[in-house]
């Protein structure tokens, strides 16, 4: 597998540095012959990249003659640790690695990820960069309809069929998590206990109790810490690569494909898995998928891997994964962002704009997604 290499300039370290210099340098490592920056304007996009260091986008003036092929903007990724994330050791740098070792090299047509041109890491300071091909300002704001959802899905079966049958390849890169399935396990335990005792503050701690239930913060609890006798049903499950985080702000549709971006929770899992974070945030994405988003994700996805792709994997594999995954990885769902996100008004989540003032819908949003967890955890046999 390839690394990338190094630029002369890399002790720069802070946005503040990078010149019209260093820009022509990533400049030329595009690949899209030979430029020269003349001037650039530095726009802040967000800050909640994985690690809340931030998303900027660099706009590019050259000096003529202007090679047809350069990009006109780059993007520049920075990692750095989330305060608002217990993460696990490796979380900030995961995603510059895959690029590093050329883990999306080959990927089939229908799946795209975007190119990243450099990448520098520090490990001393936990930080890294991935400077990025730039896709579009309004890309991943989109509104989803089924057949968009199911294209997607059937997408992402190219990126489980492309490492079917790698795990070897797969084990010998340490910086892939290789039981990502849980991926929160047992650190919001304490936080759980924590959130559902701030209730009895709220103005309409009745109401809320109504649907967060002391059986449900028994149950939330309790599937927190059921790894021991939920992975060894997962591991005997057929394993390939996912991507462990699909959902819509990390998925969009460019030039006729499927776009996957944030690649931080990356690592070995049984497909099925892919598509508990989708089905947790059904209502809001859809809300023509409530109450079948087991059928239709599990169903196109298993299309597109055995019909597709060909790969000897039954749609009972495929389901059994998919109802693993909910009850293992959604339940600090339910508690962060939701029931935090209900006692304050405001999304816990830093940067993130979901308005949370209408404790009424948000209610009814929780009320139906306990009920499709309790279903999904009776069809399981967890207990």
């Amino acid at each position: 597998m390839k690394r990338m290499t190094r630029m002369p300039r890399d002790s720069v370290q802070s946005v503040e540095d990078v010149d019209k210099d260093y820009l022509t340098q990533i400049v030329k490592k595009t690949g899209a012959g030979e430029a020269t920056v003349k001037g650039f304007q530095r726009d802040f996009l967000q800050a909640n990249s994985f690690g809340g260091g931030g998303i900027y986008r660099f706009r590019l003036d050259y000096l003529e003659p202007k090679p047809v092929q350069v990009p006109n903007s780059i993007i520049l990724k920075i990692a750095r640790p989330n305060p608002h994330f217990d993460g696990q050791p490796g979380d900030v740098c995961r995603e510059a690695q895959c690029y590093q070792y050329g883990l999306f090299d080959g990927l089939s047509q229908p799946l795209y990820v975007p190119k990243a041109y450099h990448t520098v890491m520090w490990p001393e300071k936990n930080e890294c960069w991935i400077w990025m091909e730039d896709l579009g300002a309004d890309m991943f704001h989109m509104n989803w309809t089924v057949p968009m959802l199911q294209k997607a899905v059937r997408d992402l079966a190219t990126l489980h069929a492309h490492w079917w049958g790698r795990t070897d390849e797969l084990r010998q890169l340490p910086f892939l998590f290789h039981r990502a399935h849980g991926m929160f396990q047992r650190i919001y335990i304490e936080p759980t206990k924590q959130t559902f005792r701030a209730i009895d503050a709220h103005p309409l701690a009745a109401a809320i109790k109504r649907v967060y239930t002391p059986a449900r913060e028994h149950l939330l609890l309790k599937l927190q810490d059921m790894e021991d006798v939920v992975y060894p049903r997962l591991d005997v499950l057929p394993q390939t690569l996912l991507h462990h985080d699909v959902w819509p702000p990390n998925a969009a549709f460019h030039d006729g494909r499927t776009v996957l971006i944030d690649w931080a929770f990356v690592g070995m899992g049984t497909p099925g898995a892919d598509l508990c974070i989708l089905s947790a945030f059904d209502e809001l994405i859809n809300p023509e998928i409530v109450g079948r988003a087991e059928e239709l994700l599990v169903e196109t996805l298993w299309q597109g891997l055995h019909k597709d792709q060909g790969l000897p994997i039954s749609y009972d594999e495929v389901l059994q994964g998919y109802r693993l995954g909910l009850v293992l990885r959604t339940p600090t769902f339910y508690v962060m962002p939701v029931l935090m996100g209900i006692l304050a008004g405001v999304s816990p989540v830093a940067n993130d704009d979901t308005d949370f003032s209408n404790t009424e819908a948000w209610l009814h949003i929780s009320e139906r997604s306990f009920v499709k967890l309790e279903q999904t955890v009776d069809a399981a046999a967890i207990f």
